[in-house]
């Protein structure tokens, strides 16, 4: 797994992740969202993107058309859902663009794909695992909420294997992007957790650092199974961005700010 695989924008003082694997196979817009170029205050600054966070929804609102604008997508057909860390899959998700824009979404899934235009997926993170996928042979795209819990659940490789089942996606064909979240330098947990991973993936993913503590490498756990599912490694990019040790203005960070801190998002859309 290489360096980083995204490239950065700036614009109007907004500042995004375009994916150049996606821009060359055509079809398709796809961003992962930074922290600068909103309107939020204090540790929601400045581009909180999660509605469920103790501000105006006509604050949150705007920081997406600024996030959207330069992408050319319609911030008023974004899809979101509640996302619980769960392996449940919205499928159609074009059938409920605007989701979530001006009363709050109660549909439950953590990922979501659709083989239609007109409608912008969205899946909010602060340190969990973005993970999109397009297959450009059937025009058919999904975005993910990878937490642990999602990755032990599998669910990039169940999402990968319904766009083969749903719409007839060949998985050598398909692409995906994992972006910012947090890496396997900042993501220690305990023996309980690290003997999931031991048992589930790769042992040399999940790395000790002490008696009672683990490294566990989400990124490379999420390129198994997407593999696992039929992609080949070379149309898979990497981010590799830690959003807990990058420069707190770039990222929002649930381990290194708190309950408090605002929500991320990973957007992908059909032209």
């Amino acid at each position: 797994m290489s360096g980083n695989q995204l490239q950065m924008h700036t614009q109007g003082g907004v500042s995004w992740y375009s994916v150049p694997l996606f821009e060359k196979a055509g079809g398709v817009t796809a961003a992962f969202s930074m922290r600068k170029g909103g309107v939020s205050e204090g540790k929601l600054s400045s581009l909180n993107l999660g509605f469920a966070k103790p501000e105006p929804r006509e604050n949150v609102q705007e920081n997406y058309r600024r996030f959207l604008k330069p992408l050319g997508l319609d911030a008023e057909k974004i899809v979101i859902t509640v996302q619980k860390h769960t392996d449940i899959i919205l499928k159609d998700a074009h059938l409920h663009a605007g989701l979530g824009w001006d009363i709050p979404s109660e549909i439950v899934a953590d990922a979501e794909m659709t083989d239609q235009k007109d409608c912008v997926l969205v899946k909010l993170t602060a340190d969990c695992v973005p993970v999109l996928l397009y297959a450009p042979d059937v025009h058919a795209i999904a975005a993910i909420h990878d937490g642990w819990a999602g990755t032990v659940k599998r669910l990039a490789q169940k999402t990968a294997e319904s766009m083969v089942e749903q719409y007839g996606a060949d998985p050598s064909k398909m692409l995906a992007a994992i972006g910012p979240s947090i890496g396997p330098c900042c993501f220690e947990v305990q023996q309980d957790v690290a003997d999931i991973f031991l048992a589930e993936f790769d042992p040399a993913n999940t790395v000790r650092v002490s008696d009672i503590k683990w490294h566990i490498d989400l990124w490379k756990c999420n390129v198994d199974q997407l593999m696992d599912a039929g992609l080949r490694p070379e149309n898979i990019a990497v981010g590799s961005i830690c959003t807990r040790c990058s420069c707190e203005d770039m990222f929002f960070s649930y381990r290194r700010d708190g309950v408090g801190t605002g929500s991320l998002a990973a957007v992908i859309s059909l032209d």
